[in-house]
């Protein structure tokens, strides 16, 4: 057990005062005293995976979490507008979150979709500043959200909680590299498939089906497409052997997709590196990333 632990629990002592009332922590202090909601007990083997908690003790864990929150949101519930003070850090349990900001001609554009195990605009929290993008439920969803205060007052106290909060953050940012990487240098083909992909190994590799995990029109904005575009590209795949129904692309083949992939997607996908792998060089391949047959002429 770490040293931060043991000291913890020292300052966890509550001494009561001869004659006076002794006062409650305040939202974010520690509380030997205070369980555990329930809800965030059901919740802890999904909770204790998320990188922020990663190698904090369990009685560090239980200090953070005893004044959070867990609630279930319906589809077009806005959690935050933008300029809202971030006085919570938010993570998506379970669902889909929409980060999103409205244009001066009153477009809305989508800049992230997050989804089981993402934090919501971290770096916000950290600076103690207003948020600068509206967050919206894209999908029923199940959201964690932890006092914003008592986060950063705790990361004065824990090593491992501020290096885990930093490499939250450092990871966030090589993954919005990624994403205007793809959006800036890919085909619209390439988006596409390279999206199916991801979900398809998401959602394992047993089914030629998968399912979308939000609306097409969401889908198409994500990818930084119009949605004519989105449909023509199908249609492209349709002819090849793919088959549309109303929320699930059907895979003519389990390898139908593997075109696609990037080193990034090939890292999460157990046939990558072996025998079995259709693709092996996919490595800053960009070129060949769609096959011939679907790519736009």
């Amino acid at each position: 057990m770490s040293d931060d632990c043991g000291k913890r629990r020292e300052r966890n002592t509550v001494t009561p005062t001869p004659g006076k009332e002794n006062t409650p922590p305040a939202v974010g202090s520690a509380c030997p005293h205070v369980p555990l909601s329930r809800r965030i007990r059901d919740w802890d083997p999904v909770i204790a995976s998320l990188p922020l908690f990663s190698g904090l003790c369990p009685e560090s864990r239980e200090d953070l979490l005893r004044h959070a929150r867990i609630r279930d949101f319906p589809k077009g519930k806005v959690l935050f507008l933008s300029g809202a003070p971030a006085s919570r850090l938010y993570f998506v349990l379970k669902g889909w979150i929409k980060i999103s900001k409205d244009t001066e001609d009153g477009r809305e554009i989508v800049l992230q979709m997050l989804g089981t195990g993402d934090g919501v605009l971290e770096s916000a929290v950290f600076l103690n500043s207003a948020f600068p993008f509206t967050a919206q439920v894209a999908e029923e969803a199940t959201v964690l959200s932890i006092s914003a205060s008592g986060l950063r007052e705790r990361m004065k106290q824990d090593n491992q909680l501020a290096g885990n909060f930093l490499t939250l953050m450092a990871r966030v940012s090589r993954d919005l590299v990624r994403e205007m990487e793809d959006t800036r240098l890919k085909t619209a083909e390439e988006r596409i498939g390279l999206f199916l992909l991801r979900h398809f190994l998401d959602q394992g590799r047993g089914s030629r089906c998968i399912r979308l995990p939000y609306d097409k029109s969401l889908i198409a904005a994500q990818l930084n497409m119009r949605r004519e575009t989105f449909s023509r590209v199908l249609g492209r795949m349709k002819r090849q052997g793919f088959r549309m129904e109303k929320h699930t692309v059907v895979m003519p083949g389990l390898r139908a997709l593997c075109g696609f992939c990037d080193q990034d997607t090939a890292d999460k996908c157990a046939v990558h590196g072996t025998s079995h792998c259709p693709h092996p060089h996919c490595a800053g391949d960009h070129d060949a990333g769609a096959p011939a047959n679907i790519r736009k002429v």
